[in-house]
C-alpha cells in the first residue's frame, strides 16, 4: 500500500453457493460478488496518498482461468465523506452472513459422520473447518431440518473443540458457533 502503519483485516466473504458437478461438491459464486476488507489508517496520517492493492482470482467452470489487476484509490485525511461506489459497498455488506445470537447448537463426531443439532431450521449448512466432511456425500436431515448427519471426509478425523457453521434459511445466512455435545442419530 505504501502507507506506513496501515492495518488491513479481511476478507469478509459473502454467502457461498453449493456447486455440485457430478460427484464433486464445492462452494463458490455463480454471480458477481465483492470481498470486503477493513482498512484502518494510522492516527497520524495526513495529506493524501494512493492506496494500492494487487489482486488475483480464478474464474472456474470446466477449467480455471486466472485473472489479476492492480487497483487503487486516492485516500485523503479528514475527507469523511461518502465512499465512492457506496451502493456497491452497501450491497456487499448486505450479502455477508450475520453472527447468530442466543442459543448455540451442538455437534458430535460419531460413527463416521458429523452430527449437528441446530437451534433453528436450516436449508443448507457450510462448515468452516476444511477437510472435516465429505462435501460430495448426501446429508441426512431430520424432518424439522434442525438435525443432520454428514459423512466425514476420512476416518480418524480429530474432533475440534468447537465448530463454526454457516447456516442458510430462506436466503438469510448466519454463523453459528457449535459446542461439543451428544447428538442422537435417532430420527435421521
Amino acid at each position: 500500500s505504501g502507507i506506513e502503519g496501515l492495518q488491513v483485516a479481511g476478507p469478509k466473504w459473502p454467502v457461498p453457493e453449493a456447486l455440485r458437478e457430478d460427484i464433486l461438491m464445492t462452494y463458490g459464486y455463480g454471480h458477481a460478488h465483492s470481498l470486503l476488507y477493513s482498512v484502518t489508517l494510522p492516527e497520524d496520517f495526513s495529506g493524501s496518498q494512493r492506496l494500492q492493492a494487487d489482486v488475483s482470482w480464478l474464474v472456474c467452470k470446466d477449467i480455471c482461468i486466472p485473472g489479476s489487476a492492480s487497483i487503487g484509490e486516492l485516500v485523503q485525511s479528514g475527507s469523511g465523506g461518502r465512499a465512492i461506489n457506496n451502493d456497491v459497498f452497501q450491497a456487499a455488506r448486505e450479502a455477508l452472513p450475520r453472527a447468530a445470537s442466543g442459543e448455540l447448537g451442538t455437534f458430535q463426531l460419531a460413527d463416521g459422520e458429523l452430527r449437528l443439532s441446530l437451534p433453528a431450521k436450516a436449508d443448507a449448512v457450510f462448515p468452516a473447518k476444511q477437510y472435516l466432511v465429505n462435501h460430495a456425500a448426501e446429508i441426512r436431515w431430520s424432518e424439522d431440518r434442525q438435525r443432520l448427519a454428514w459423512p466425514l471426509a476420512f476416518e480418524g478425523v480429530e474432533p475440534p473443540d468447537e465448530l463454526s457453521i454457516l447456516t442458510l434459511n430462506n436466503g438469510a445466512a448466519q454463523w453459528l458457533q457449535l459446542k461439543v455435545g451428544d447428538v442422537s442419530a435417532v430420527g435421521l
